[in-house]
């Protein structure tokens, strides 16, 4: 049913256009609802935003013209996006996470349900020993970091193994 749904709505005449900025040097998870009144990450299509790159993301609808997109933004924390036709949202690097922001008339709330958002850990997170996958709890000094996105290839880690040879 979802894939007869998505097709609907990407051949809808009725479609909204919205474009997603990562600023960030890691890859952000972006996820598009298919309900706007009760969005869901389970009910929802996926799309991976490359670092430092301006992703378009299509949104048809029938009865919300805004699309309605989630974005983990802290370990404990997610917001929901509704962002009108040709809105554009902003995603940079934040100490805890990332930040989210519109220079068009956006609507960004907190989401209810932050743990039930996948994301990608970012360098940041990693140094202060904070993850997405921890949901909110400490880790241990002796635990495993989380695995960490991989950087984009025009970027150089200074300091790196490939580095001292």
């Amino acid at each position: 049913m979802d894939t007869v749904r998505d097709f609907l709505a990407t051949t809808s005449p009725w479609s909204t256009q919205v474009v997603v900025e990562n600023r960030a040097t890691t890859p952000v998870l972006v996820y598009l609802a298919r309900s706007h009144t009760e969005p869901t990450a389970d009910n929802a299509v996926e799309h991976c935003v490359p670092p430092r790159e301006t992703y378009p993301i299509s949104s048809g609808w029938l009865n919300e013209p805004r699309a309605t997109l989630l974005i983990r933004t802290k370990p404990n924390e997610a917001k929901v996006v509704r962002v009108p036709h040709s809105g554009r949202i902003f995603v940079d690097l934040a100490p805890q996470g990332l930040n989210v922001e519109s220079p068009d008339v956006a609507d960004i709330t907190d989401y209810d349900d932050p743990h039930a958002v996948p994301g990608l850990d970012t360098m940041p997170m990693v140094m202060r020993k904070a993850s997405f996958q921890t949901e909110g709890q400490e880790p241990e000094d002796d635990a495993v970091l989380p695995q960490v996105a991989a950087v984009s290839e025009n970027v150089r880690i200074i300091g790196a193994a490939s580095d001292l040879r």
